[in-house]
């Protein structure tokens, strides 16, 4: 999976900057899902208003993490998520639309809302060409955060951290903090990491994790990260399965450079107590569903 920088509404980013947003609702005429973009990815914003002093390129000037995404009728969006989208009224959020549908100034049947959450912005714009990345002028909508066919967001987080966040949108919400980059930092570098692990769940194991946790999917592992601590789910739909995912958490262990991870084994099937006390001699959380 891959970050994304989009072509952002103006409005929308001074609005939500104005007010000192965390969380914001991005929408979109597209329907389709994106190929390498999806929850628990970063999503940077392009400002055509902040160019490069020299090659005139334009400037990321703050990001989100993923967390939904929803295709929704334009009042459903409304419904949901107000003034999220980045317009206090219903009446100038349909303005909004309408404005950028060049050819149809009808409202769309259906829009994709993107939810961001531990939204910041920068003190001063950063730009592609900082990580030897090269931005299309023409580019219409969004771009891949990619150098060499690897996510690069991680090198754009460490100089947005040397910059800082804007001091308007810090004075407007106190808990805005630099720390936040150093989290986002740590969250991407365990995403690439988990990223190399490989299984073969099935399809059972598949509708236990999707429907059973609150989890982000990365391939076929499901995981949660909060307050920088690191939480995966295991799915057990058949007990000689048990042997496989204790050899999953040891791949983890082996390949992920972080201590604060648990793992949570989630199953239908009832255990006997040789079973639990073997998961918890292991370190393994169990939840029966």
């Amino acid at each position: 999976m891959s970050s994304i920088a989009y072509n952002t509404d103006t409005n929308m980013i001074d609005y939500h900057r104005l007010k000192g947003n965390q969380t914001m609702a991005f929408w979109r005429f597209s329907l389709k899902g994106f190929a390498r973009f999806g929850e628990g990815d970063l999503f940077f914003f392009i400002d055509k208003r902040a160019r490069h002093p020299h090659t005139l390129e334009k400037g990321l000037v703050g990001y989100g993490r993923c967390v939904e995404i929803r295709n929704l009728s334009p009042k459903q969006t409304w419904d949901k998520y107000e003034t999220l989208t980045g317009y206090n009224r219903y009446a100038d959020f349909q303005e909004a639309v309408r404005y950028y549908r060049k050819h149809d100034k009808r409202l769309p049947n259906q829009l994709q809302t993107i939810l961001l959450e531990n939204v910041v912005f920068f003190q001063h714009p950063i730009f592609f060409s900082e990580v030897g990345i090269e931005l299309n002028e023409r580019l219409e909508s969004f771009t891949y955060i990619e150098k060499n066919g690897k996510d690069a967001s991680k090198q754009l987080l460490k100089i947005a951290k040397d910059i800082g966040l804007d001091l308007w949108m810090m004075s407007q919400n106190p808990e805005v903090e630099t720390l936040d980059m150093d989290k986002d930092m740590d969250h991407q570098k365990i995403r690439d990491q988990l990223l190399k692990i490989e299984t073969n769940f099935d399809a059972l194991q598949m509708r236990i994790l999707k429907n059973h946790t609150q989890g982000v999917a990365l391939n076929q592992l499901y995981y949660t990260y909060h307050n920088q601590h690191l939480n995966i789910y295991l799915p057990l739909s058949k007990k000689n399965q048990l042997n496989a995912l204790v050899g999953i958490k040891t791949i983890i262990e082996t390949c992920i450079d972080y201590d604060q991870v648990s793992y949570t084994i989630i199953t239908h099937l009832r255990l006997d107590e040789q079973t639990l006390n073997l998961l918890a001699l292991m370190n393994l959380e169990h939840v029966q569903i």
